[in-house]
């Protein structure tokens, strides 16, 4: 349907998704490992603001900014980060996923799990505590390395992609591996035990892009109010 809506509208309909993703970036500016949703305008953006024409709308491009967020120190020994490249990876029912976010805990098991229960994995497989040890015992090395009382129990799995903008959001922390889309294992990994990776969001940032987008909405809604068949129009927008 979105191919019978006009150059405006179908401005509109971009505007919209823009203004979607900016507040899902201020929405998650706080969440741990989180990496903002990045959305970049074509030039006909940059030509509206000039005042040229720009008759052939304004088209949305999105991703993901996989910059890095600050690191915090936390103190928890079941609070990890990577410094640098690379991504943990989780064992769930619908496959690896990847992940920035290094807060786990240890199931009644004993295993390495994350906050939603999924096994972290190990490199030959689940890291389980021995039962005579607890989370506080836990030890886990800048090489991702885990032991607990002196007694290793695998090593972290951590993996990079040839082009990590490849990879899809499935929740605001998670990442899948489009079909064909192969992992490496990490090199020169930097796990800092202890650590938090924050939220990448510059919330200034997106405020600021937040009223450029709420400019430019009442810019084309006017447009297409005077065109004389803005309900339409609106409607197509609203159904695409």
């Amino acid at each position: 349907m979105a191919d019978n809506i006009d150059p405006t509208a179908s401005s509109l309909q971009a505007l919209m998704k823009r203004y979607e993703t900016i507040t899902t970036n201020l929405a998650n500016a706080s969440t741990v490992g989180y990496k903002r949703r990045a959305g970049t305008f074509a030039d006909a953006l940059d030509k509206q603001m000039a005042g040229q024409d720009a008759s052939g709308g304004i088209q949305q491009q999105t991703g993901v900014d996989l910059t890095q967020g600050s690191l915090t120190s936390t103190g928890s020994t079941l609070d990890l980060a990577l410094e640098g490249k690379g991504f943990f990876v989780v064992e769930t029912p619908d496959g690896e996923l990847y992940t920035r976010c290094g807060s786990v805990r240890v199931n009644p098991n004993g295993t390495l799990v994350d906050s939603a229960g999924n096994t972290v994995a190990g490199l030959r497989g689940a890291i389980v505590l021995p039962p005579s040890s607890t989370s506080e015992d836990l030890s886990v090395g800048l090489d991702g390395s885990v032991s607990a009382r002196g007694q290793v129990l695998g090593r972290l799995k951590v993996v990079d992609f040839e082009d990590p903008t490849s990879l899809e959001a499935v929740s605001e922390t998670m990442f899948r591996a489009p079909e064909g889309v192969k992992s490496t294992e990490a090199e020169k990994i930097n796990v800092k035990q202890g650590y938090r990776e924050q939220s990448n969001v510059n919330v200034v940032k997106e405020m600021v892009d937040l009223i450029t987008v709420s400019r430019m909405y009442e810019m084309n809604y006017s447009t297409m109010k005077k065109s004389g068949d803005s309900r339409d129009q609106l409607m197509r927008v609203a159904l695409a």
